[in-house]
């Protein structure tokens, strides 16, 4: 600190005090101008001089006297104390640091809002935010011990607002609530109470049990005891039956006016006509025959529900199961449709909607096919439910579980834990259906695989976990190791779509590889009788290489013209119950279609928020810096961190962007609630942030590379079209129906026309790249900032504006460090690139050099190792250590230099060669 006078403790939680009574007397918190003063009040008052030496005990005493002061404002009489708080659940002092080191972290970056406690009321109090952030930064069996504190009314209260304000913290309190529910084990809760709790708990997760009822009940109430709670229950179990009555009674009267919209139409049509033209109208027999001829065919499509009737044992069933709200996701009736609504109001739209031909007429025909879409949907898992439950059997016969990872406590992540509830509900759901003279089944029959990239400590901390979720589920879950699927992929000759990086590690790519070229045949051999993956890899490699013909290149059976139905998740997704018997009912109907299904997500943003940020920008605008964890409650694509699809090939690129390297029909699937992504914010976790900036050194360094190749993907390659720009042939709309299995794929790749047309396209956008003088593309204005700012000067205006101290001066250096190195990362980059093109003009003619070098029997691939040597050698460096322009160097022997392609000829030589296509 600087040589002032040093305040004693209390003078220093005085002038603290009066800070944030200034602050929140200022204005509404609600205001962007209120968010940039509270960082400022948090960063001042670390900064002034204290007796307090220790960063931690400043933290603790400005969160509480900020906290004390907010919360005073509307509960004068209850206000919050982080202390008393701290105190009463006896955190351990490594989680005390965790604790302040988020909430820090999650003020100055937005996480932790104020504005949605500023009109507090006894259920969504202040204490419960804490509860949640707290269960984010202890162990297991801390939380465990802060939630046997509670009493009845404190749970049922923390309960909803962890539904409401969900987040990662809402995932791990809800757990451990309803596993400690379940074992009784809430001593200040009576056992009949735990057990509706429990009841209440899981019924709301399913969203068969309204929450928004829950809470407007628990309001009227200003305390509870066991007898309010069962009244509330019985409530809540009334209010859910009753809308499944409303359901059942709706349904039929809306499938009869959408099969009739043909002929609603055209009479609306025809009297319109009348008014217009007057007596001397005649109508067209034609027009009435089509009307009539759409009608037989809506029929048609409706065959399965006018063949039987279902009741409403099986609209219970339903109901139950998928819940009566959170889907679909997507679906426009002629007025926005939020996913919270409930179904029956969304149906209660479409009857009004089809009760109007001329509301019908004014809608989209992608939205009507939607809606149709959505009740034949509906229609299949009713019959399923009541008459044909062993198609649910036959979709989990057919489709093959399968998770990448790397790096993870898999413990503490959602998605085994949820796809397993999931499965074992459908296990129970087709048992209680099969008959007693049949075998009952269970999950140890289907097989779930697990790739783990993590080192051997981590690695054998997960084995541990799986082991238990194994013996607790009575299922099958496989852990691969790094060195097993290298292992499988070389006898199957894969290895270099596995292998994407030069560095330790699959990549991307490599992963998602991983599940569509390795799961299958791991399935296969499973099948065949071997249990572990050191009898799969003792097999003989022509047995591996026949699995990976029939189960991945596809066509053995007619039920696997595509190979084999895989369903992919990230480690991070937690998925609903409904979800798997959505999935697996889909993989039944799927059968050999080449097709990929997916849905849609809530959550951590990370997926479509990524942006570099220059250093300015991240200095100025610290709310900005991690707007890509921010949480969002708008349902979003989930592409393939959720989805069901035949056996597909990713690039041999580890970077990201992976999930366009194919594209084929895809297929919304209706009856897929959003999955919740629980990424975390990712905020650094080592030290008190006295700043705002302090710290970040920890994440620009993945971060930086990560978001500038996600925008070089962009420009270079754009393999889902997005910007025009895609140099991939099979990608265009017109190729997404010709695939009948990933074999034509490879075929169509390897086609010279088709990889000419990849090269030409892709240095074409390569040279509008080094000469074009706009910046229109994201890339550009990256690459352009990382060359052309003024770090100095940036700084240098930072430093006079904030009194900063040692340690954050330390960190402002490595940052520093961190952008004057991706400079210079960008200037080789740069280099590398201009280097490279000259060279081919050498070679060809220089005008219109993108298309003329590719009939020029360059070896692009060895000329652009001459180049990248030749500047290895220059420079004493290895393009390996900087990761922008080891990423560049790779786009250009992959697509440039077709090394992608090459690859893929060999693996279609014989064995595989040999075998006639389905589609032939």
């Amino acid at each position: 600190m600087p040589k002032q006078h040093r305040l004693s403790l209390n003078a220093y939680a005085e002038k603290v005090f009066i800070i944030f009574q200034k602050l929140f007397a200022d204005g509404s918190i609600e205001t962007p101008p209120f968010h940039q003063a509270l960082v400022n009040a948090i960063v001042h008052c670390f900064h002034m001089p204290t007796q307090v030496a220790s960063k931690e005990k400043k933290a603790l005493l400005i969160l509480e006297l900020l906290f004390f002061t907010f919360t005073s404002q509307f509960s004068p009489k209850n206000p919050f104390h982080l202390a008393d708080f701290l105190q009463k659940y006896a955190l351990k002092k490594s989680e005390v640091k965790r604790l302040l080191i988020g909430i820090l972290y999650g003020l100055y970056y937005g996480d932790v809002e104020l504005t949605a406690h500023q009109k507090q009321n006894h259920r969504e109090n202040f204490h419960f935010l804490m509860l949640q952030l707290v269960a984010e930064k202890v162990s297991t069996n801390t939380l465990r011990g802060v939630l046997r504190q509670l009493s009845l009314d404190q749970t049922t209260s923390l309960l909803c607002y962890a539904f409401k304000h969900y987040r990662e913290g809402s995932y791990l309190t809800l757990r451990q609530l309803e596993e400690l529910l379940l074992k009784n084990q809430l001593k200040n809760i009576s056992p009949i109470s735990q057990q509706r709790l429990a009841s209440i708990l899981f019924w709301i997760k399913r969203k068969y049990y309204d929450l928004q009822e829950l809470l407007k009940l628990l309001l009227a109430e200003s305390t509870l005891d066991d007898s309010l709670l069962e009244k509330i229950h019985k409530h809540l179990e009334n209010h859910a039956l009753a809308q499944t009555h409303a359901l059942y009674a709706l349904f039929d009267p809306l499938v009869n006016l959408m099969v009739h919209s043909p002929i609603s139409i055209y009479d609306e049509i025809e009297t319109l006509k009348k008014q217009m033209i007057g007596p001397a109208y005649q109508a067209s027999a034609a027009e009435k025959e089509a009307a009539e001829r759409q009608k037989e065919q809506l029929t048609q499509r409706f065959t399965l529900y006018f063949s039987h009737p279902y009741s409403f044992q099986a609209f219970q069933d339903f109901a139950r199961l998928f819940g009566l709200s959170g889907y679909p996701a997507r679906l426009h009736i002629n007025e926005i449709c939020r996913p919270e609504q409930r179904l029956i109001e969304k149906l209660t739209l479409m009857q009004r909607l089809f009760s109007s031909p001329s509301l019908l007429m004014q809608t989209s025909v992608d939205d009507i096919q939607g809606m149709f879409s959505l009740i034949l949907t509906i229609i299949l898992h009713l019959e399923a439910m009541q008459y044909k439950p062993m198609l649910y059997k036959k979709g989990l016969e057919q489709m093959l579980s399968a998770i990448p990872t790397s790096g993870k406590d898999l413990a503490l992540q959602p998605t085994l834990p949820t796809i397993l509830t999931g499965l074992d509900q459908l296990v129970q759901f087709i048992n209680a259906r099969t008959e007693e003279t049949e075998e009952k089944i269970t999950l140890r029959d289907y097989p779930l695989i697990v790739f783990d990239q993590s080192k051997k400590e981590l690695y054998d901390k997960n084995s541990r976990y799986i082991q238990q979720l194994n013996r607790h589920y009575k299922s099958c879950i496989i852990h691969v190791t790094q060195e097993e699927a290298l292992g499988l992929s070389q006898k199957i000759k894969m290895e270099w779509a596995i292998r994407t990086s030069r560095s330790d590690g699959f990549g991307f790519a490599g992963a998602r590889n991983c599940v569509f070229l390795l799961a299958p045949v791991i399935k296969r051999a499973f099948a065949a009788g071997k249990k572990s993956m050191k009898e799969i890899l003792e097999m003989k490699q022509s047995e591996l290489l026949a699995l990976f013909n029939a189960a991945v290149l596809g066509g053995d059976t007619p039920l696997t013209f595509g190979g084999e139905t895989l369903f992919m998740c990230d480690d991070d997704m937690a998925i609903p119950d409904s979800n798997l018997f959505s999935h697996i009912l889909y993989s039944a109907e799927l059968g050999g279609l080449y097709a990929f299904s997916f849905g849609y997500y809530t959550g951590r943003n990370t997926k479509y928020s990524i942006k570099f940020r220059n250093l300015k920008h991240l200095l100025t605008h610290p709310r900005d810096n991690f707007i890509y964890t921010e949480w969002t409650d708008h349902p979003k694509s989930v592409l393939m961190s959720e989805v069901v699809c035949k056996p597909r090939i990713c690039l041999n690129l580890p970077f990201g962007h992976e999930e366009s390297h194919l594209l084929t029909i895809l297929e919304s699937n209706l009856l897929s609630k959003p999955s919740i992504h629980l990424c975390g914010t990712r905020y650094p976790t080592l030290q008190i942030p006295t700043h705002y900036f302090v710290g970040l050194e920890e994440t620009l360094k993945a971060f930086i590379p990560h978001s500038i190749t996600i925008a070089m993907v962009c420009f270079l390659a754009d393999p889902g079209d997005n910007f025009n720009r895609c140099v991939l042939p099979w990608n265009d709309k017109s190729m997404w129906t010709a695939f009948y299995s990933l074999r034509e794929v490879f075929e169509k790749i390897v086609d010279v026309p088709t990889k000419k047309e990849m090269q030409k396209h892709f240095w074409k956008n390569m040279h509008e790249f080094l000469t074009s003088q706009k910046q229109e593309m994201i890339f550009q204005q990256d690459i352009s900032d990382l060359l052309n700012e003024n770090i100095k000067e940036v700084l240098e205006v930072f430093k006079k504006q904030h009194a900063l101290s040692r340690h954050e001066k330390d960190s402002l250096d490595k940052i520093e460090e961190i952008y004057r190195f991706y400079h210079q990362d960008a200037v080789y980059l740069k280099e590398l690139g201009e280097r490279v093109v000259a060279e081919i003009k050498a070679c060809c003619t220089p005008e219109n050099w993108y298309e003329s070098c590719i009939d020029a029997q360059i070896d692009m691939s060895k000329l652009i190792d001459q180049v990248k040597e030749t500047m290895e050698t220059q420079y004493a460096i290895r393009i390996v250590d900087y990761p922008l322009t080891e990423n560049f160097y790779l786009l250009m022997q992959v697509i440039g230099a077709a090394q992608f392609n090459a690859h893929v000829d060999r693996t279609l030589r014989p064995p595989f060669g040999s075998v006639t296509p389905i589609s032939s």
